[in-house]
């Protein structure tokens, strides 16, 4: 059985996983209410797929007749391909996981063989005390060797601490900044670029999360960001973007597994 309702709820949680943003949201509760009541959702930005978004704008309609049914749903293209692909995952995952297992029972296997071997052979062995003797006198045992040292090269390196600077755009007008401190006044998006350009070297770079910061990561030169966008509404393949779950994206899968900066108060580098 189909609940319509369902299928509106999976199509609001399935464009807020895209976006970062609730698809009806307004400045306040009520208008809010008021968008899902006359069926008004957010544009979804141009990194989605055509047929996903046709998809998630049928599971967002007004008219709950024209919602797609759970099957319906099933045989989308993109939906089967990320199936696919997640059954793949979980298929690699099993078979290495059985190859795991195989070669543990053949070392155990082998290292019971081993003991027993040795058991089998082992002869009593009889040591008897001698007298222990010292020598004074120092025995040579080859020609004396000499060793030449390589000069030591000497490497100066230099640090130059900056504070960064925002890039000047339309973003700005939504973020309050206090010296090096950036505060977003407004109930969206905010992503700030700053300079300098890295263009040579080791650069690192520290934030301090000081309450709900979404990512930080670097971007190719020629992006430029308005106001309310998120860093990917530019494309996967012009930013590496590390959020604060430890997730890294950039072009393919996520990395998992990295530190989290989930929690007020955390400091985030990248090198």
């Amino acid at each position: 059985t189909d609940y319509l309702s369902d299928i509106f709820s999976v199509g609001i949680v399935t464009q807020e996983l895209l976006t970062g943003r609730h698809p009806f949201e307004s400045g306040t509760e009520q208008a809010t209410i008021d968008r899902i009541k006359v069926g008004k959702p957010d544009q979804l930005p141009d990194f989605v797929p055509r047929e996903m978004k046709e998809l998630i704008t049928a599971m967002l309609s007004h008219d709950a007749d024209k919602r797609p049914t759970t099957k319906q749903i099933m045989e989308q293209d993109t939906i089967k391909l990320y199936l696919r692909m997640q059954e793949e995952k979980e298929r690699m995952q099993e078979e290495k996981e059985k190859q795991q297992n195989e070669i543990a029972q053949l070392k155990q296997q082998l290292a019971k063989q081993q003991t027993q071997s040795d058991t089998s052979n082992a002869k009593p062995i009889n040591i008897e005390p001698k007298q222990q003797r010292i020598s004074t006198k120092p025995k040579v045992t080859s020609e004396p060797k000499i060793m030449i040292e390589p000069p030591v090269t000497q490497v100066t390196v230099t640090q130059v601490r900056k504070v960064l600077s925002p890039v000047e755009s339309e973003v700005l007008q939504d973020v309050e900044v206090n010296g090096d401190t950036y505060t977003n006044k407004k109930d969206n998006h905010s992503t700030l670029l700053y300079n300098p350009v890295i263009n040579k070297g080791i650069v690192t770079i520290e934030v301090l999360n000081v309450e709900d910061l979404i990512a930080v990561g670097i971007a190719d030169e020629s992006v430029r960001y308005g106001r309310n966008e998120g860093p990917w509404d530019r494309g996967w393949d012009k930013i590496v973007q590390y959020d604060l779950f430890g997730y890294i994206y950039h072009i393919g899968d996520e990395i998992k597994g990295n530190s989290k900066f989930n929690v007020d108060g955390s400091r985030i580098g990248m090198e």
